[in-house]
């Protein structure tokens, strides 16, 4: 999952009283005006320029705030299946005038997403807080990145797409669109994640088809409303809801061109496995992570602590690139430990509108697979050094955060499947061999933070770790949108988002002439 604002969100904004927000994260005081929390109106699918509402009948299933049992957002089919076919003849159709326009052009009708999405970041970053439960000035943050996303798209994205001259060949390089993209969003970001690949793919000249995760599916649709304003013409933009069948169906059509899916490994794999006889089809993958924290013994403690447990406990855990373990240099490990359990006692998630550190979980699955890793971790003989607990139980789906010691086995399978809840395991060891084992041990290979001055340790690390992030005296959770974001392993597919997401958006084409173009 994961994201290019994070450090472009401004702490000085948010007033936290817990000691460790007033040591890290001071700032001034922002005052948080509720609208009333209604239920909204499910739409249904959007297909060829309109909303296509099932019958009401169907509506039985109750899409409920993570966050606030109480809080019902809206009511929708139990079972939805969208229009499928309907949408994928629109999109093939209008991808034959869209891809015609000139770049220009495009970039113009797009243009307006901006004006409208300043005009919604309230209300667009409390619907996404009521979805996922994520405290309300991290949704703030995602909305606000909604608006620096669309200025690299539309400006310096592009830039790599230009047509170039090659005259010793006698010829040039084009881009062109692929066709009908598929694009299969998450729920821990349900409008940054999906707009990076929704909005490059347009201004290229592809058409969209665009499946919002069953998790925050209201989220989706009002991303949705903000294309219906814009004069892209029918079928160029579709919305299709539903769950795991819908995205397997979409993926499957003979006539999709591709298929942009950001989510776990597990169905990710499902996804390459249903296509892999589909050559005509471009698959792009960002499946996750167990990410490390590397803490050397010259580490700047306080930094690392500060850095580490934004890593960690930013979204509650719910990142692909959340800190899953942190491997200490024996020297240092005792200080580290010290100052990260204080600071991390101080974390108390709580409803999204509180302004806290971590709000809820997603859902009732995830709450188990907290449980399920603490037990793994006892089992295996590990150490609790703080354990996370469950809270608020009858309020939402909210957790305390859990730190756990452990020996390193690399024998073991422990630590190869991706967490997604609010827990880190601690290792101590003073080999950088041994530290380039633990961090490449879990097979993904998404972010890795590394705490320490040391330009040869830096280098070393640059050149063995098996991952497509590197932060330096940072914490995993950050990245930008001007650089590539992407994995290795079960982490991705060597097509990394951010500002190479407009390359698997295109295929470059060869022209050759005898004379001047």
């Amino acid at each position: 999952m994961a994201t290019g604002f994070l450090h472009e969100v401004k702490f000085r904004l948010f007033f936290f009283s817990h000691w460790i927000f007033k040591k890290y994260l001071v700032g001034d005081k922002i005052c948080i005006k509720l609208s009333m929390m209604e239920k909204i109106s499910f739409l249904g699918s959007y297909v060829k320029g309109r909303f296509q509402s099932p019958s009401k009948k169907n509506f039985i299933k109750k899409h409920i705030s993570p966050a606030d049992f109480k809080d019902l957002i809206f009511t929708w089919p139990e079972k939805n299946t969208g229009e499928i076919d309907s949408a994928i003849l629109a999109g093939k159709t209008a991808h034959k005038n869209w891809a015609r326009l000139s770049l220009k052009e495009r970039v113009k009708r797009l243009s307006p997403l901006k004006t409208i999405i300043k005009q919604n970041i309230n209300p667009w970053a409390e619907l996404i807080s009521r979805e996922t439960g994520k405290p309300l000035w991290e949704s703030q943050g995602e909305v606000k990145a909604l608006l620096s996303k669309t200025d690299f798209v539309l400006k310096e994205g592009l830039t790599r797409i230009q047509d170039q001259t090659v005259p010793q060949a006698k010829g040039r390089i084009r881009f062109k669109s692929r066709g009908l993209l598929l694009v299969i969003g998450p729920f821990n970001f349900p409008m940054l994640l999906p707009l990076g690949q929704i909005l490059p793919a347009l201004a290229v000249g592809n058409t969209v088809i665009f499946k919002p995760s069953e998790k925050t599916p209201a989220s989706g649709q009002k991303l949705t409303q903000a294309f219906d304003r814009l004069d892209l013409g029918s079928g160029v933009f579709q919305m299709i809801q539903g769950g795991a069948e819908v995205s397997k169906k979409l993926c499957q059509h003979k006539e999709i061109d591709g298929a942009l899916f950001t989510g776990s490994f597990e169905v990710g794999q499902k996804i390459k496995e249903s296509i892999v006889k589909d050559f005509s089809k471009i698959l792009v993958l960002e499946m996750g992570g167990y990410n490390s924290a590397l803490i050397w013994e010259d580490a700047d403690l306080d930094l690392a602590v500060k850095e580490t447990l934004k890593g960690c406990f930013w979204t509650s855990g719910q990142r692909c690139s959340s800190t899953s373990q942190i491997v200490l240099h024996k020297k240092i490990a005792k200080d580290f430990t010290k100052k990260f359990i204080k600071s991390a006692q101080e974390i108390k998630g709580d409803h999204w509108s509180k302004n806290s550190l971590m709000g809820s979980l997603i859902d009732s699955k995830s709450i188990q697979r907290f449980f399920d890793l603490q037990k793994e971790i006892k089992d295996r003989g590990g150490k609790a050094l703080l354990e996370g607990k469950q809270i608020l139980k009858e309020k939402g789906y909210y957790v305390s955060p859990g730190l756990y010691k452990m020996k390193f086995d690399k024998n073991s399978s422990f630590g190869t499947k991706e967490s997604f809840t609010p827990q880190v395991i601690f290792y101590e060891t003073d080999s950088l061999d041994q530290a380039l084992e633990m961090i490449n041990h879990s097979g993904y290979g998404l972010s890795l933070s590394v705490f320490s001055k040391n330009k040869k340790i830096q280098e070393e690390i640059f050149h063995r770790a098996k991952v497509g992030l590197i932060n330096h005296n940072l914490s995993t959770a950050g990245a930008s949108s001007y650089l590539p974001f992407g994995g290795l392993g079960k982490s991705g597919n060597d097509r990394p988002a951010g500002a190479f997401a407009i390359d698997f958006c295109v295929t470059p084409l060869a022209e050759k002439t005898k004379g001047d173009f």
